[in-house]
């Protein structure tokens, strides 16, 4: 990831799109006893897809977007009943991605630098995620003594919902309508 030029970013982006695409169509397909094998990979996998959202790592502002999204599938997979999420995975996950969702509100701008509200869209989707994971494992944070807070989480939804682009408070809007309703 450190050397990314425009052409591998392209191949980056491609890839996650794929990825994602999978994830929304094939993971709800698989049966009942391989669910447990497929939680397990996929919070390896979105551990692993933190690196892409740090805009130092990776420059292209739709791959961070992308990557982000993929996150959310992920997530929004980990959290149906189907997907037979052990709590101790679900910390883990909390406690890779919840830092850098904590960091990203000092990168919001008040301008757009070419993609950037698209990261913002799928940031505020992945934060509404993330409180309905914390939602799911928060007795078992409780008894961690984890030091994990949604307050970070719920920050950042708010300065979505707050964005001067309509399409991310909108979007922020809509996955929590989706997601508790």
């Amino acid at each position: 990831l450190e050397s990314m030029t425009s052409r591998n970013s392209n191949v980056l982006h491609g890839t996650l799109r794929q990825m994602r695409a999978m994830i929304e169509t094939n993971a709800w397909a698989v049966r009942d006893m391989d669910q447990k094998r497929i939680a397990q990979t996929m919070v390896s996998i979105a551990a692993d897809l933190v690196s892409c959202f740090a805009k130092e790592s990776v420059p292209c502002p739709f791959v961070h977007a992308e990557a982000i999204s993929v996150v959310d599938s992920i997530i929004t997979f980990l959290c149906s009943p189907n997907a037979n999420l052990r709590e101790k995975e679900g910390i883990k996950l909390l406690e890779r991605i919840v830092p850098f969702v904590r960091d990203c509100s000092e990168h919001f701008s008040c301008h757009d630098l070419g993609g950037e509200y698209s990261w913002q869209v799928c940031l505020a989707k992945l934060s509404v995620s993330l409180l309905k994971l914390f939602l799911k494992v928060s007795k078992s944070l409780q008894l961690a003594d984890q030091k994990l807070d949604h307050e970070d989480i719920y920050e950042v939804l708010m300065l979505c919902l707050s964005s001067k682009h309509y399409e991310v408070r909108v979007s922020g809007l809509k996955q929590i309508l989706r997601n508790f309703d």
